[in-house]
């Protein structure tokens, strides 16, 4: 039986809830919840790095962007979610991160890209903006790629 492309979407979308769901590091889900969280990191890892790399040239400075997010995208635990919060911050001239609440209780997380601006409504339509751009962007590629491989697999 061939692996298309909806068995690898679900696949990938059953990672996603299952780490989502369990993959925590306080118990009772630590054990449980660890493969399913490294699982997520390592198929979402190129996916979010490319769209660093649009949102990057979207913003118009893609080397400032990308250095700021080479500086500070690390200092997140996660491998991912740094980056994909960090692109916006940087894109955006905003600084996001710091005391966050979670059930109540504070954690503070590393601070993302540069304070040059305060994040004001007219800031978060931009980034609205920017990720309506980014799937368009992407649903392109996908329909490009569709056709492409249809026309490959497909001739008489």
């Amino acid at each position: 039986m061939p692996i298309g492309s909806a068995s690898l979407a679900m696949a990938y979308k059953a990672s996603s809830t299952l780490d989502s769901m369990v993959g925590y590091r306080e118990a009772p889900y630590t054990h449980l919840g660890w493969g399913s969280a490294r699982l997520e990191d390592v198929l979402t890892w190129i996916p979010c790095r490319l769209n660093v790399l649009l949102l990057s040239f979207l913003s118009g400075q893609p080397r400032q962007v990308w250095q700021i997010c080479q500086r500070d995208a690390p200092q997140d635990p996660s491998p991912n979610a740094g980056w994909s919060e960090c692109v916006y911050a940087a894109a955006l001239g905003v600084q996001v991160g710091g005391a966050n609440q979670y059930k109540g209780v504070t954690k503070l997380k590393p601070l993302l890209g540069n304070d040059t601006q305060p994040i004001t409504a007219e800031t978060i339509n931009q980034a609205m903006n920017l990720t309506r751009i980014s799937i368009l962007i992407w649903l392109g590629v996908a329909l490009a790629s569709l056709t492409i491989s249809s026309a490959l697999y497909n001739k008489p």
